[in-house]
């Protein structure tokens, strides 16, 4: 089993499609440690990777000509039947390491002491970044702290509506940028099918939707559906058939 190429394929290659790097990577799964070899049949590949035949055969071609795989035809044997191929994998350089950064020491003089405030200044305003994750409204949401101050002081409501509005604010957000990614898997820029894209998803899961458009987007990129030019119609009525989103 390759277990070295399996994580080479998923930590260097890094431009080819969601079908190739399937099947490149259960190649890599087959092949040997020592000399990258390997020799699957295609209705094993296809198989495995839940792909058609003529797909994994696709794939495999895209790869040979990025310089990723090359392989020897099997022929047939006596019987007349195929032979499965052996398979060369050609992977680029594993990605160098990161360099640890590692922290001064706790030294005397004033110039290491310095050095070492800065360094922890720079990961303190780091960690600080993080944390921080204000709403697009540029509006504070009131903490657990401010909410009791709130119910002592008699303005609960105000400060349960701010949070009203910034959870509808994030749910906007969230529609809008499910819509644009809908948008780029059908390949369309239509104002009418982005109306209809979004006025399917006011009542869809966004867990659901998202799962569903990546997974389009894989198969259109992949050529599964052929010479189907209306590709926003089939995306739309993907999206219709979800479950609507539990009240």
């Amino acid at each position: 089993m390759g277990f070295k190429y399996t994580h080479r394929v998923y930590n260097d290659v890094r431009d080819t499609t969601a079908a190739e790097q399937n099947v490149l990577a259960l190649l890599a799964h087959f092949a040997d440690d020592k000399t990258g070899k390997c020799f699957p049949s295609t209705y094993t590949l296809a198989k495995m990777t839940h792909l058609h035949r003529v797909t994994v055969a696709r794939c495999l071609n895209s790869l040979r000509r990025m310089g990723y795989l090359k392989w020897i035809s099997g022929g047939r044997n006596k019987n007349g039947r195929a032979v499965s191929n052996l398979y060369q994998l050609i992977l680029p350089d594993p990605a160098p390491k990161r360099k640890k950064v590692e922290f001064a020491e706790f030294w005397d003089d004033e110039d290491s002491s310095k050095s070492r405030v800065a360094q922890y200044d720079h990961v303190a305003s780091l960690d600080a970044s993080v944390d921080q994750n204000p709403p697009e409204s540029g509006e504070d949401i009131p903490g657990r702290f401010e909410l009791g101050v709130a119910r002592r002081d008699g303005t609960l409501d105000e400060s349960l509506k701010k949070i009203a509005d910034a959870a509808q604010e994030t749910k906007r957000c969230e529609r809008k940028s499910l819509v644009q990614l809908a948008m780029e898997a059908a390949c369309t820029d239509k104002p009418e099918d982005k109306r209809t894209f979004s006025q399917i998803m006011l009542s869809k899961d966004y867990d659901t939707c998202n799962e569903t458009i990546y997974q389009f987007d894989c198969e259109r990129r992949a050529g599964e559906f052929g010479r189907i030019k209306n590709l926003p119609a089939l995306l739309t009525k993907r999206l219709a058939d979800l479950p609507d989103r539990a009240k």
